[in-house]
């Protein structure tokens, strides 16, 4: 049972990292521009959403804003996936 896990009896765990290196910080080598991709989509939203926020109390018009904001939030996350590849 060498190279076996105790819990997972059907990992084996020499596979792991198997011709890859691990940088500092525990991640994989060139995995940090990834990693800076991956939550665009998520901030273009929540960025959306506010602005429509801001549009709805300035002109006293808030659940049509909010409901405008969630649409182009919506629109654009699926902008920064389409030109990204992450969400």
């Amino acid at each position: 049972m060498r190279g076996r896990s105790t819990y997972f009896p059907w990992v084996n765990q020499t596979s792991f990292n198997k011709g890859k290196q691990l940088s500092v910080g525990g991640t994989m080598a060139g995995d940090d521009n990834e990693a800076k991709k991956s939550g665009l989509g998520s901030f273009v939203f929540v960025g959306c959403l506010i602005i429509g926020l801001g549009v709805g109390i300035g002109f006293n018009l808030m659940p049509a804003a909010l409901i405008i904001g969630f649409g182009v939030g919506f629109i654009a996350m699926g902008i920064a996936r389409y030109k990204t590849g992450k969400w």
